[in-house]
């Protein structure tokens, strides 16, 4: 199981970080949303200030998602795979 964090990591970076590093809070179109928040989840549009992780916040292309000790998310993305994301992620 551990070679699936490398794996996780590099997918959910390739759907959300597609578009520049100065994507806005609001987007035209989600890439994802927020489906479980449990601890401390924290996301960063752009080079925007980290904000707490809300369910059902939606998640922009570019966005960058980071979990906390303790903490784990999952996201739906558009094409309706589930990522679950661990403690310690960024």
């Amino acid at each position: 199981m551990k070679g699936f964090l490398p794996l996780t990591s590099a997918v959910l970076y390739l759907l959300l970080n597609a578009q520049s590093a100065g994507a806005s809070v609001a987007c035209d179109a989600a890439a994802g949303r927020f489906v479980s928040v449990q601890g401390v989840v924290e996301v960063q549009s752009g080079t925007a200030a980290w904000r707490n992780a809300r369910m059902e916040d939606a998640l922009c292309e570019g966005d960058t998602i980071r979990v906390g000790t303790r903490s784990r998310a999952a996201v739906a993305l558009i094409n309706d795979a589930v990522l679950r994301i661990d403690e310690n992620t960024t």
